[in-house]
């Protein structure tokens, strides 16, 4: 999985777990019908948690899975990926392009692409192979990539591809297909290699749309791969213009770090650019009661109106008085789509400009953005697609598998082939097929390879693996337990934190409500495997975002003393 600059889960890097370089992996089919899967090890030695669900309880099918969230939502599907100690409210989608479970919910086969982000925040992507099949040819990992999605003219995160020779040396690297150009080769490590090399892959879209290209890997016996590689652009226009009378213009367009939160009440919008030297930092509100409405203009005297400036330094902020115009502000089911703002002030000297986010886009979104069937083969041009066949369970009831057995049986669960053929990104345990084998008569098959060289990652909390280890307990009540004894104690620190709140202790309040987040998951996780009701479980998660919320409110300096109420009452609510 691959996690852009800034992504609070994956600490903006790349990493790999990989089974058969003794990587820990346990998946699982939870009885709602979720699928959980625990990975351990990696480059870093983590533990990452993974948590996907269809909507309403329904069964984990092939599909996408769009517009996720936390599990409490309901109607959608949930996605939740986390790591200790790094949690938050998630939302993304997921596209399940193979699934299979054994009857007592041994997960025998699955591949999932990802994406999710934490409130406006980058994102972290990737994707899930669980009994797939080894490439033919070079093995890549990852195996498909897919970037989150982007405005026309902004870069993608760079993605490294590790290459695995297989019968002979690396005799050409290409990116082929309609969408190539879409898709620069940045680095090639691979040129003749006989040992494992890298790739890396930038992703720069030139028109709003879908794009589609692959990348091939040839090597001398003229056995090829080819890793799909897909992404997707929004058009219309963006961009920040700011113009002082006499004195010069300035302008921030797609490419620079956009951070938005809109609604029908607010508008917080920060813009940073490229090289850090420019941030312009925007609030608009219209007064008490009052809300954002296309076609009217709200005159501000005082300082209740941004926007602010303020660079990277610090900088300084206006106060002089000033108006805005709302000229366009389209939020569908909570998602901004487009928005244009006019505003000119008094800041000393006169500044007057303009905001425009995604003005006019009209492009259709790519399939993996909108529920519904998978329609995407992935395939490139020429491939030939090979059925993966059904699990033909093995009629024998004894309980002892031998390790020849087990090999025999293996023939007839495995899938011969996929779509793509190529090589996994994770672990890929042999499940037979027998209905009373039990994990440990799974075996790990050899085709993945760890990815780039590690690079600085936040050092984990020390109190690491604790309650996180409560899915691999073999005590499911001891698990709870011990999940429940850390959710107690990091209430204590909650509500110590809140007592001392202050403008700067926000930090503090913030750190001890994202520690009980994961904490409480952890409890869910154990409750869930126990077979216990995580209704009160629930009840502290969406008080914990509550008060989450809130404090954001606070940190903005409006009305402090009404959001720190609203914080101790959420405070109350989780130790309740």
């Amino acid at each position: 999985m691959v996690s852009e600059p800034g992504d609070y889960i994956g600490a903006g890097v790349a990493r790999t777990f990989d089974a058969s370089a003794g990587d820990f992996f346990q998946p699982r089919l939870r009885p709602d019908g979720a699928l959980d899967l625990v990975v351990e090890g990696g480059p870093y030695d983590e533990i990452f948690f993974f948590t996907l669900a269809a909507p309403n309880g329904e069964p984990l099918v092939p599909g996408v899975y769009a517009r996720a969230g936390r599990s409490y939502v309901r109607g959608r599907p949930e996605i939740d990926i986390w790591s200790e100690p790094r949690a938050c409210e998630a939302v993304g989608e997921f596209e399940v392009r193979d699934i299979a479970v054994a009857p007592d919910g041994t997960v025998e086969r699955a591949w999932i692409i990802f994406r999710q982000n934490c409130e406006h925040e980058p994102s972290m992507f990737g994707e899930i192979r669980i009994g797939q099949p080894a490439a033919t040819g070079p093995r890549a990992v990852p195996g498909f990539v897919r970037w989150p999605a982007v405005d026309v003219g902004e870069t993608g995160r760079n993605v490294p591809v590790r290459v695995a020779p297989a019968g002979g040396r690396i005799e050409a690297v290409e990116v082929i297909g309609a969408g190539a150009s879409d898709f620069p080769v940045r680095t090639n490590g691979c040129a003749a290699a006989a040992a494992p090399c890298t790739v890396t892959l930038g992703y720069k879209a030139a028109a709003p749309g879908t794009q589609r290209a692959w990348l091939r890997i040839t090597d001398s016996t003229g056995a090829r791969t080819d890793v799909p590689l897909q992404g997707f652009a929004y058009g219309g226009e963006t961009g920040v213009t700011m113009t002082w009378p006499g004195y010069g213009t300035s302008s921030l367009g797609p490419d620079a770090s956009w951070l938005l939160e809109v609604n029908r009440t607010r508008a917080r919008i920060d813009v940073e650019g490229e090289d850090d030297s420019t941030r312009r930092n925007f609030r608009f509100e219209p007064s008490s009661g009052d809300i954002l409405a296309p076609g009217t203009t709200y005159s501000s005297p005082f300082t209740s109106f941004g926007p602010a400036f303020s660079q990277a330094s610090g900088g300084s902020a206006c106060s002089g008085p000033g108006s805005y115009t709302v000229h366009d502000l389209n939020i569908l089911r909570g998602e901004l789509k487009s928005l244009w703002i006019s505003f000119k002030r008094d800041c000393g000297p006169y500044v007057e400009g303009t905001i425009k986010f995604r003005l006019g886009d009209r492009t259709p979104l790519a399939p993996w953005l909108v529920s519904g069937p998978v329609t995407d083969t992935g395939l490139a041009p020429g491939a030939e697609p090979t059925p993966t066949p059904t699990p033909t369970a093995t009629p024998t009831a004894t309980a002892t598998v031998t390790p020849t057995a087990t090999a025999t049986t293996t023939a007839t669960a495995t899938p011969t082939a996929t779509a793509t053929a190529t090589a996994t990104v994770t672990a890929t345990p042999t499940a037979t097929a027998t209905a009373t084998a039990t994990p440990a008569a799974t075996t790990p098959t050899p085709v993945a390879i760890a990815t780039p060289e590690p690079t600085a990652l936040p050092a984990p909390d020390s109190r690491a693996r604790g309650a996180d280890a409560a899915p691999l307990s073999s005590s499911r009540t001891s698990a709870v337990e011990r999940a429940a004894a850390r959710v107690l104690a990091s209430q204590r620190r909650l509500s110590a934190a809140v007592k001392r709140l202050s403008p700067r202790r926000v930090a503090a309040v913030r750190s001890a409500s994202r520690r009980l987040g994961v904490d409480l998951r952890a409890h869910r996780a154990a409750l869930v495997a126990a077979g216990a009701s995580t209704r009160a479980v629930d009840r502290q998660l969406a008080a914990n975002l509550t008060l989450q919320r809130q404090l954001r409110r606070y940190e903005r300096g409006k009305d402090r003393p009404a959001a720190a109420k609203a914080i101790a009452r959420a405070a109350s609510r989780i130790s309740a």
